[in-house]
Order: structure tokens, then C-alpha cells, then sequence
């Protein structure tokens, strides 16, 4: 019988990884009633983890969200006032996150309309769900229209863009491409939230993983990353 090769986890162009299983590695200190940890293997950079956000404890596999509309995760550098990284630059980007959902939102939009974000460069570009009022359960975001999921499954989605072909924009929902198309350039805000939508409506579930690339990734990278993870998805 042949032996079975576990695949790594892509990290050519690999900016950083937001895990819950590596958060000790990472360096989780408290800061007050929140949480930093080291980002880009550096304590210059670091990930700003809001009080009401659950950090993962023994065992415990993500990071949780929901408890109020301000639970997030936030990429930025020791001080919360630069942003070391910029999708608008190079080649492109890569968003890899694992998500499940739990529930919803009770938080509205200025116009009365509910969204859930799971992770948002700014308002520039972004990954949600279609909250309360909102017909459905669905992801939708930049390049995806509404996709149909679960409470309480497991998904991955990948967002790959090309900053040299726009109309290369492409979104892979667990290992596979669901939809291609032009979308432009996102901005240089360089802020980027996990699990929220800038710190104002935030998803109600979990996300284990986050990962950021500075490039767009393959469609043979994006399955070689879903496999890589999917065994740790298995409830």
C-alpha cells in the first residue's frame, strides 16, 4: 500500500496565517481587556483581538464571534495606527478563510438591512452574510454573488484577484472555483478585519483560519490548501 503524503499549506506569497491552533506560537499576550499577537513573524506587526472576541482556549480549534456587533480580529502594527501590508500593490491577493456559521447578526445598516462580515479589506473588498431581514442564508462578497450554506458547517473560500487582469477575479468555495469575473483593483486602505465588517456588524459563528497572500493564488494552490485543513473540519 502506498504511504499517504500529507499536503502543506501553501507559502509562497504568504503574508501571515491567523490560527486558533497557533496562537501560543504566535505570541497571544493580553493587552488590557484585549489581545494582541505577533503578525508576519514580527512583534512590530500584530493582530489586535477585541475583548468580546473568544480567543481559542485548550483544544478549542477558532476563534469566536458575535457577542456583540464589535466582535473582530484586526490586522495592524503595535501602535493600531499603520497597516504593513497593501492589496493594491504587486501582484494581487489571496484571502484563504475557513468559517462556520452559527447565527445571526442583530445589528442593521443605516438602511435597515443586515450583513454579517467575515472578513472586509475596509469596505474595498470583502466576504459576508446576508443577515436578519435579508432573504436567505448566504455568503456573498466581492466577485460572489449569493451561495447558499448551512448553520453550523464548515466552509472554505478563497478569494484570489490579479491586480495585472482584472477579469481574472476568482472565488473558490471549498477547493473548487465557483465564480470568475472583473472586478477592480481594491484600495489602499490597508485595513483589514476578520470575522466583521470594520468593527461594526460582526459575523456570529467561528473562523479557525485566515490566511493572506500577495499574490493570487492557483486553482491547484487553492485545493492544495483546502486539502491541507479540511481533517480539521470534520464536526
Amino acid at each position: 500500500m502506498a504511504t499517504q503524503v500529507k499536503q502543506h499549506i501553501v507559502t509562497d506569497g504568504l503574508y501571515g496565517v491567523v490560527d486558533a491552533e497557533a496562537t501560543a506560537k504566535a505570541r497571544l499576550v493580553q493587552s488590557g481587556s484585549d489581545y494582541n499577537m505577533d503578525f508576519l513573524g514580527s512583534s512590530i506587526n500584530r493582530v489586535f483581538i477585541n475583548d468580546a472576541t473568544t480567543v481559542p482556549a485548550p483544544g478549542q480549534k477558532y476563534f469566536g464571534f458575535g457577542a456583540d456587533a464589535n466582535t473582530y480580529i484586526h490586522i495592524t502594527d503595535l501602535n493600531l495606527s499603520n497597516y504593513n501590508f497593501d492589496f493594491s500593490s504587486g501582484d494581487g491577493y489571496s484571502v484563504d478563510i475557513w468559517f462556520m456559521r452559527t447565527g445571526e447578526g442583530d445589528w442593521a445598516t443605516g438602511s435597515g438591512t443586515y450583513y454579517d462580515g467575515i472578513w472586509n479589506y475596509y469596505w474595498n473588498h470583502y466576504l459576508a452574510f446576508r443577515g436578519k431581514n435579508v432573504a436567505g442564508n448566504k455568503i456573498f462578497g466581492t466577485g460572489l454573488s449569493d451561495y447558499d450554506i448551512d448553520m453550523n458547517r464548515w466552509y472554505n473560500v478563497t478569494m484570489t484577484h490579479d491586480n495585472s487582469d482584472t477579469s481574472k477575479h476568482k472565488v473558490y468555495i471549498n477547493g473548487d472555483l465557483h465564480q470568475t469575473s472583473t472586478q477592480a483593483n481594491a484600495g489602499a486602505d490597508k485595513r483589514f478585519y476578520i470575522g466583521n465588517w470594520d468593527s461594526s456588524w460582526a459575523c456570529v459563528g467561528k473562523i479557525p483560519i485566515c490566511r493572506l497572500y500577495n499574490r493570487p493564488l492557483t486553482a491547484e494552490e487553492v485545493l492544495q490548501n483546502y486539502n491541507s485543513s479540511k481533517s480539521r473540519f470534520t464536526e
